[in-house]
């Protein structure tokens, strides 16, 4: 449990302390309705022509994360969204309720990127979910 809330608050405080970047959880007016109890965000940062995406995972009790894959993805001037880099992915080993996932990578060129989460997760009723968050839009 103390190393639940001291992953909790070194989030917060990280959030807190950025200044230059975004971040958004699930909660969305049309979000789907999962069974997990999480909370998962994607955060986004630039500096210079450097992205730092970072994916934090909290889960209720009984819950675990299996798999998390980060893709950078950069809006075309049509507004697609495509892969910028080659995605990263990471997977749990044991039961884990917490994660924070991060990554860097160099951007060459300017434009609006996002970071795009996929977590799979495994519910205290042993049934998987397979969830998707992504960062605000981030200018460089």
């Amino acid at each position: 449990m103390k190393k639940f809330i001291s992953v909790l608050l070194s989030v917060i405080m990280l959030m807190s302390v950025l200044s230059v970047g975004a971040y958004a959880a699930t909660t969305k007016p049309n979000a789907p309705m999962y069974e997990s109890s999480n909370t998962i965000y994607s955060l986004l940062t630039i500096k210079n022509s450097t992205a730092t995406c970072k994916t934090t995972v909290l889960l209720a009790d009984g819950e675990k994360w299996e798999s998390i894959t980060q893709t950078l993805e950069k809006q075309s001037s049509s507004g697609k969204w495509s892969q910028a880099c080659d995605p990263w992915t990471t997977t749990a080993s044991g039961s884990s309720r917490t994660c924070i996932f991060s990554n860097t990578a160099t951007l060459s060129t300017s434009g609006k990127y996002r970071v795009k989460s996929v977590i799979v997760v495994e519910t205290s009723s042993k049934n998987k979910e397979t969830i998707t968050t992504y960062s605000s839009e981030v200018s460089m």
